[in-house]
């Protein structure tokens, strides 16, 4: 009987962690730009949804990341 092999994260979750936050970021950036211009209001939209979605991208890589 041979022992169960323990799972490990693969080398590049550096990497990943990174993408997650930018992708947040950017997708944040989309949505706010979009309802920006709704409103009359794109750039300040914008910036507005960059910030939140580095804080959701950072929520992100704590959730997935949390117990390496």
């Amino acid at each position: 009987m041979s022992p169960t092999p323990s799972p490990r994260r693969p080398n590049n979750t550096g990497v990943l962690a990174g993408g997650l936050i930018i992708g947040a970021m950017l997708t944040f950036a989309l949505l706010g730009a979009g309802i920006g211009a709704l409103v009359g209001a794109v750039a300040i939209c914008a910036v507005v949804g960059v910030l939140v979605g580095f804080f959701v991208g950072l929520w992100r890589v704590y959730v997935q990341f949390r117990d390496v």
